[in-house]
């Protein structure tokens, strides 16, 4: 594998760096929280854009699926996808293709070369609408169906201040993380971002804090915490 290749992901580029043992402590604390009830179907969202939410659903996929979970990666941002980017891989046929344009959901699939056991599916091509077809029955349906085939199936979704997207779409999902910028995005913002998601009742499952610089060896950790 090049250098240069597959920048944003860390926990694939170095394994054994700090910032990629975060995100196994994340993983670890997401198998504690399913110990009463599965949560298979994850849900990320953040405050507002750049709060590394992107960069954290990509970097945790790539962890879960090296630890041997089946792990289903999907870019419900389809405002402003960019799954696509950090695995370098085409965004022709992606979500919107499956819902909108009847193509069936094994035709928008990308295996990622470098791990057997995660797949992608991009958003396909942006549409007029997002919240209506991610709030959709068949967005449900077709969540229901993977449900069988995968261990873990991540969401990116867009920020919850922005637009509704996120709380549309989590009706559909057993948790929802929240991914906030350390010395950022504000607890005012978290408080309202906890509040649009609690008029929906969505399970908060806690919240990944980006940006947190470790003095000591210079890098970016990722810390989770129960939010209950």
């Amino acid at each position: 594998m090049k250098d240069q290749r597959y920048s944003g992901l860390i926990s694939l580029r170095e394994t054994k760096s700090p910032a990629s043992e975060a995100y196994r402590m994340i993983r670890t604390n997401l198998e504690y929280t399913g110990v009463d009830k599965a949560h298979k179907v994850l849900l990320f969202t953040s405050p507002r854009m750049k709060d590394g939410k992107t960069t954290t659903i990509s970097n945790l996929a790539v962890i879960l699926a090296s630890a041997g979970e089946k792990v289903l990666l999907i870019d419900c941002d389809l405002r402003k996808p960019r799954i696509h980017k950090i695995f370098e891989i085409a965004n022709e046929v992606g979500l919107t293709n499956i819902i909108a344009r009847q193509q069936s959901v094994e035709n928008a699939k990308n295996k990622f070369s470098e791990l057997d056991s995660l797949d992608l599916i991009t958003s396909g091509v942006l549409p007029p609408m997002p919240t209506e077809i991610l709030s959709s029955a068949k967005m449900g349906a077709i969540l229901n169906d993977l449900r069988e085939e995968y261990d873990y199936i991540l969401l990116d979704t867009p920020p919850i201040l922005s637009v509704a997207d996120a709380a549309a779409l989590s009706r559909h999902v057993d948790g929802v993380i929240i991914v906030s910028a350390l010395d950022k995005t504000t607890h005012d913002e978290i408080r309202v971002s906890k509040r649009s998601l609690d008029k929906v009742d969505a399970k908060i499952l806690g919240v990944i804090l980006t940006f947190a610089e470790n003095n000591k060896r210079g890098y970016y950790y990722n810390y989770y915490y129960d939010y209950e």
